[in-house]
């Protein structure tokens, strides 16, 4: 079985490339299949793990840390906006 995320809608054109994470517990994943059932409407994305190394060997846990943070400063302005009535 592998770490799955489910989108609404058709997403299976997605970037090979994205890093997801880091989790709870520090680990990164990329995606490498993605399967639309049209009946739900739904996509999931099937990841596979990055090994911690291989993170570590390109320098990007800064970056994905904040990116992480970038992501959930703009869900937060979207859910609430960014003030001043």
């Amino acid at each position: 079985m592998t770490d799955t995320l489910t989108y609404p809608g058709d997403c299976t054109n997605f970037d090979p490339e994205h890093i997801y994470g880091p989790d709870l517990f520090g680990g990164c994943y990329r995606a490498f299949d993605a399967d639309y059932q049209p009946g739900t409407d739904q996509t999931t994305l099937h990841l596979v793990p990055i090994p911690h190394r291989v993170i570590q060997e390109r320098g990007i846990i800064k970056s994905v840390e904040a990116q992480a943070q970038r992501d959930m400063f703009e869900r937060i302005e979207h859910l609430f906006g960014t003030g001043g009535a």
